[in-house]
């Protein structure tokens, strides 16, 4: 499993007793701390997990050993909340689907868009300072153009207080999204 932008673990702590290994990867020192601090509690087992900081998005990737053979062929690539951060959503879907195995799986778990089309076709505007999420087709038409396939994506009904960096508390809809790559 790749856990990429992977922030404190969150993602990794519930994939862990189901996989053989996890690569962490976040472009923060601070977050690597954090994950590795899951990793001395017992949350995530050192035997079994590494973690760096690194940038697959970048081109080339930083470090340049993220070009390794050992950085492909995941059968599990993860995204906590993290892909609206990413300058482009679609390079960074279409980077990562490259980095799956034949049959792996992308999964991402993010923010939800829930505006809704006005009668003339159009979506609302965008609020300012807050994180806009994603809608069920573009990102289904994203993963699409990064060569997955069996796109699904669930929502989740209740939504969930997140602190933003600001400090101020926003409720948000969220959902997880998957696609795998073909064989």
């Amino acid at each position: 499993m790749l856990d990429y932008a992977c922030g404190g673990g969150f993602l990794s702590k519930i994939f862990a007793p189901y996989i053989s290994s996890i690569t962490a990867i976040d472009i923060t020192p601070s977050m690597i701390s954090r994950y590795n601090l899951s990793r001395t509690n017992g949350a995530i087992t050192p035997e079994k997990s590494s973690a760096m900081v690194g940038n697959l998005l970048s081109s080339p990737p930083d470090p340049a050993s993220l070009a390794d053979k050992q950085f492909y062929d995941f059968d599990l690539i993860t995204v906590g909340a993290a892909l609206h951060h990413f300058p482009s959503s679609a390079d960074a879907l279409r980077i990562l689907a490259a980095r799956l195995a034949p049959d792996g799986v992308l999964l991402i778990q993010d923010l939800f868009d829930a505006r809704t089309p006005d009668s003339d076709g159009e979506l609302p505007p965008e609020p300012k300072n807050r994180p806009t999420g994603f809608a069920k087709q573009g990102l289904g038409s994203m993963m699409e153009s990064a060569g997955l396939q069996d796109f699904r994506m669930e929502v989740f009904a209740e939504t969930f207080k997140i602190e933003l960096p600001s400090l101020e508390v926003m409720e948000f809809q969220c959902f997880v999204a998957s696609a795998k790559k073909p064989v």
